[in-house]
């Protein structure tokens, strides 16, 4: 639609100057557009393309994001802003998603369940007769729905569906669990890294009857594993090593992680048949109690590294999976950070003073709305709904810092420009002071408004740095707004590219907003070295 109103413009635009056959033309283009869109669905299309193969069930936009249903075969999958959530008809990987767990505790009265509930799972957990009341978790409502339209399963009245974050659920919850069993996919983004940090196995342990345990589990290669994998495994099982007593990895289709300060046990042939359970892959004849320890011995040896943890404010998990997922297509992205950061050095070395200060402004300016936006989805665990008021909130920043700067005067631009990088730089480390304590607070509107706040602030700045060098020299006011719109562009997306593939998930998200806000200091005695060349 917005091609068509540009189409409409542009042939308006045309007929007022005369000039009639290309109106004509935007005019037949328009309509052609409007009977195709009027014909075709092109969300349908783009989704089928998408999902090359499958069969398209439905797909529905939510306040959480795209939640789209295919089926191929008898296998119905389930999608969530194109990320695979779960399938059902996979026999296997459902057993093994509660058995491993189960048979360390099967006298387990009441289990948390923490996604995958739609595949069976809470109905193979209903196998065992001790079981009273299965909490089943899941943030995006729509599941439920759609789960209860496209698969036979979350029927029984044992099974309670909670459509809420698993996060602020276990916040606030005083019901405590035998098990737990954390069944989301391998972390892909900041939101999803949520179920795989030190924190959040901490709070689950508070939720523990004495005696019980947690399995969480992450996609691994059978056999070979690379660097990344190995490090990323490794970060997982540090995290659960430093709430649990014992952690038990047990290898299969996927790998297992069970977590417990009461003894656990591998020997689950044995275990198998103390239960009257009917399991057409995990039984008796499935197990191999020797392999499976052997192959968890080798699995444990290659965690070598005891210092890689996985926080909530420091997602190296994420990260380690992206880069383990493009080394599949020979893509290494730890090159990145270096040309990079040389590229930044080169053109903090020659660029002139004002086109320095506005490439530092875009690329603090786009890194910290980032680094915010990563820190809402930690919080809450989604970005979506809440996109759209934070892009329209330092949009109007950028509007108010430029019009702030309608007043300034020639003579003390250079001034003002530094008084702007000195601001930036102590906003940016009170920033990094404040957040790490609004995610204790418990009040969901004040911290939406304080996130508000921080991102109209940043823009605020960037707007009135890039409305200072514009009016500084109005006497060449064309080449001045290019040079700092270039290089506004340029230091935002080096900005955004190298805070998601390398500072945020090394460093942190407290150190990423320290490290900008000494950029701007840097900025600032780059600027005092080059006061006698020419603005821009």
């Amino acid at each position: 639609y917005l091609i068509i109103l540009n189409l409409i413009f542009f042939g308006i635009h045309d007929f007022r100057k005369g000039k009639y056959m290309e109106s004509f033309v935007f005019a037949g283009i328009t309509l052609g557009l409007l009977l195709f869109i009027h014909e075709y669905d092109l969300n349908e299309l783009a989704k089928r393309k998408l999902f090359t193969g499958q069969e398209l069930l439905t797909s529905k936009e939510t306040a959480y994001g795209n939640l789209t249903v295919t089926k191929t075969g008898v296998q119905t999958n389930f999608y969530e802003n194109g990320v695979l959530l779960f399938s059902t008809g996979n026999v296997a990987q459902r057993e093994e998603d509660v058995h491993y767990a189960m048979l360390q505790n099967p006298g387990a009265a009441n289990v948390l369940l923490i996604g995958g509930g739609v595949t069976g799972t809470a109905e193979e957990l209903l196998k065992y007769p001790a079981i009273r009341q299965i909490d089943y978790l899941e943030m995006n409502p729509a599941i439920f729905i759609l789960a209860k339209e496209f698969t036979p399963y979350l029927t029984d009245k044992r099974i309670s569906m909670i459509a809420e974050d698993p996060l602020r659920f276990i916040k606030k919850t005083d019901k405590k669990y035998d098990v737990v069993l954390v069944n989301e996919p391998t972390p892909s983004g900041a939101g999803l890294n949520r179920f795989f940090t030190v924190e959040f196995y901490q709070r689950l342990k508070k939720l523990l009857t004495p005696g019980g345990l947690v399995s969480t589990r992450l996609t691994a290669s059978e056999n070979y594993m690379s660097d990344d994998e190995v490090a990323m495994q490794t970060s997982v099982y540090n995290s659960l090593k430093i709430s649990f007593a014992h952690v038990l990895a047990v290898p299969g289709k996927k790998l297992y992680f069970i977590a417990s300060d009461s003894t656990l046990k591998m020997n689950y042939t044995t275990l198998y048949k103390k239960q009257d359970l009917a399991n057409k892959y995990v039984n008796d004849a499935y197990l191999n109690d020797d392999l499976l320890q052997f192959r968890a011995d080798q699995i444990l040896s290659a965690y070598t590294d005891g210092s890689l943890l996985n926080y909530d404010f420091k997602p190296s998990v994420y990260l380690l999976y992206i880069r383990h997922w493009l080394g599949f297509f020979g893509w290494d992205i730890r090159f990145i950070p270096i040309v990079v950061l040389v590229l930044i050095l080169l053109f903090l070395i020659m660029a002139k003073p004002m086109a320095t200060a506005m490439f530092t402004s875009g690329f603090s300016g786009a890194a910290a709305e980032v680094s915010l936006l990563i820190a809402f989805q930690v919080i809450f665990g989604y970005v979506y709904l809440f996109l759209g008021i934070i892009i329209t909130v330092f949009m109007a920043g950028l509007t108010i810092g430029s019009l702030l700067s309608k007043n300034c005067r020639g003579d003390n631009v250079m001034k003002l420009v530094k008084r702007v990088q000195l601001l930036s730089g102590i906003f940016l480390v009170a920033l990094a002071v404040m957040l790490p304590l609004v995610k204790g607070v418990q009040h969901d509107v004040l911290i939406r408004w304080l996130f508000s706040v921080a991102m109209l602030l940043v823009a605020v700045l960037v707007g009135y740095q890039y409305g200072v060098i514009v009016c500084g020299s109005k006497k060449n006011a064309g080449r001045a707004v290019a040079s700092a719109y270039s290089s506004d562009l340029v230091g935002s997306a080096l900005g955004s590219l190298l805070v998601v593939v390398y500072i945020l998930p090394v460093f942190g998200l407290t150190m990423t907003l320290l490290l900008l806000g000494g950029f701007h200091f840097l900025t600032l005695f780059i600027l005092t070295i080059k006061r006698k060349m020419k603005y821009l």
